[in-house]
This record gives structure tokens, C-alpha cells and sequence, in this order.
């Protein structure tokens, strides 16, 4: 039986429940951070936005990043403000789940981009399941 690239296999459903498994529950409480400038140059810029205080990286003052990031995490913590989750407590865990979610459509995106390729069922959902068990996706 062929399996189109557009119709994925149990085994990449099940890497796909694992992997929102695993990022869900290891960031629904973490508060630790995965890379230095993660608060300085995403959380702190998109706060300020919202919220009205928070540091500005002499980067963004400077012109050398980018303001995307900093505006979905923006977008996400007004979408936050406007339902009544103003504590770090709370709206931090809806950007955090909301990143597990973008870490997981990179793994269906990573199966998808290897079946169009050409590359076997087996062999998408293998590739597919490094990207999905990584931590920086």
C-alpha cells in the first residue's frame, strides 16, 4: 500500500502526540530559559509592548533584530490581557504552549517536506522524529 505524502502514517501520528506530550509537560511549569538572550530579545520587547514597561535590547534600539518574534509573543500576550491573564504565571504558559505547538508543526512539517521529497514512509517519520524530539524546535 502507498502512502501519500498528504495522508500521514499511525507512526507519525503517534510521534506527533509524543512529541506535544513531551513538550507540554515539560513547559507547563518550567521556568527555567533556553538560550541567554531569551527573555532580553522575545519576552522583555514583547512585554513592553503590551504592558507598557520592560527592557528594550540595544539591538532592537540599534535596528539589529528584528521586531517579528517579539510581535507574535506580543500578539500572544495581548490575546492574554484582553481575556484576563495578566500574571506571569499564566500568560507564560500560554506562550510557552504555544511555541510546544510550533515545535510539533515543525515536525509534521519536517515528515511532509521529506515525503515530498521522495524519501520512504520509515524514513520521513525518522527524520520526522529527530526534529520532533529535539528541544530547539
Amino acid at each position: 500500500m502507498k502512502i501519500s505524502p498528504h495522508q500521514p502514517p499511525w507512526p507519525l501520528a503517534a510521534l506527533l502526540l509524543g512529541a506535544l506530550a513531551a513538550r507540554v509537560g515539560l513547559g507547563w511549569d518550567e521556568w527555567g530559559i533556553y538560550w541567554p538572550d531569551e527573555i532580553y530579545q522575545s519576552l522583555e520587547p514583547a512585554h513592553r509592548l503590551v504592558f507598557g514597561n520592560g527592557m528594550v535590547a540595544w539591538e532592537f534600539i540599534d535596528g539589529a533584530r528584528n521586531w517579528t518574534l517579539p510581535g507574535m509573543v506580543a500578539a500572544l500576550l495581548q490575546a492574554c490581557r484582553a481575556m484576563g491573564l495578566e500574571g506571569p504565571a499564566s500568560y507564560l504558559r500560554v506562550v510557552r504552549m504555544a511555541f510546544a505547538l510550533g515545535g510539533v508543526a515543525a515536525t509534521w512539517g519536517a515528515w511532509r517536506l521529506a515525503r515530498s521529497l521522495g524519501a520512504s514512509a520509515f524514513n520521513a517519520a525518522a527524520g520526522a522524529a529527530l526534529v520532533g524530539l529535539t528541544a530547539v524546535p
